[in-house]
């Protein structure tokens, strides 16, 4: 298999979408193996960094896998209910919407994740947010741990629609990883906010949940357009 050279612009956004359409085409068959990142880079005539976060997005998609020492088209079963959705994650969604979309889901979410949570589920919401601030922890590792809280809340709730939703907002969300990751000022404030999440969830307090989820949603919005337009 030969994939055409792209422009040096957008590296990722293009190497995401010329891999994304040799597999949907059914080019790279499911269970199919992909190059490998070298190959790939020759290929595409692009650097090692961006075919590797083209990788990661797919494999974040749910269309590619890893395998043993390589990364494969994932099979069928598991491609289809994620390929129709893909052109979404692959779109240049404005922050502003997908921090909307996750204020309107958690709010709701939340609700269900009062009525749900046990001690147990706390202590690993606290056991999650306690990574945060441990000294050996990059602000690099920043994002996802806030990425597994999120998602951690959304099982708790216990409804397997919302944890999917969720699941696509937070998966479209990651195109802003790299300026999230440098937002250092926010990482101990979205701690804060965690913590008093989880106790208002633990005093069944849904009204303060709510305020503390648009705070700290709104909070994080204005730091990256304040760092973005910098």
């Amino acid at each position: 298999m030969v994939f055409e050279k792209v422009q040096k612009s957008s590296l990722t956004d293009r190497v995401t979408n010329k891999i994304y359409e040799k597999i949907v085409s059914g080019e790279i068959a499911p269970g199919e193996r992909l190059p490998s990142e070298t190959e790939l880079s020759e290929q595409l005539g692009v650097g090692r960094p961006a075919i590797r976060e083209a990788i990661n997005r797919l494999i974040g998609l749910g269309l590619v896998m890893r395998g043993d020492y390589t990364m494969i088209v994932a099979p069928n079963s598991a491609m289809s209910a994620r390929a129709g959705l893909t052109p979404l994650f692959l779109e240049k969604w404005e922050g502003r919407d997908l921090y909307q979309a996750r204020i309107l889901i958690e709010e709701d979410l939340v609700e269900l994740v009062i009525e749900n949570a046990t001690a147990t589920d706390l202590e690993r919401l606290r056991s999650i947010n306690a990574k945060m601030i441990e000294k050996h922890m990059s602000e690099r590792s920043y994002y996802d741990v806030d990425m597994e809280f999120h998602a951690c809340l959304a099982e708790i709730s216990g409804n397997q629609i919302m944890v999917e939703i969720s699941r696509i907002v937070n998966d479209m969300f990651q195109r802003y990883k790299p300026q999230v990751e440098q937002l250092y000022e926010v990482q101990h404030a979205t701690y804060h906010d965690h913590e008093l999440l989880i106790q208002a969830i633990e005093n069944s307090d849904l009204a303060e949940a709510r305020i503390i989820i648009q705070r700290s949603f709104t909070g994080s919005e204005k730091a990256l357009k304040d760092f973005t337009d910098q």
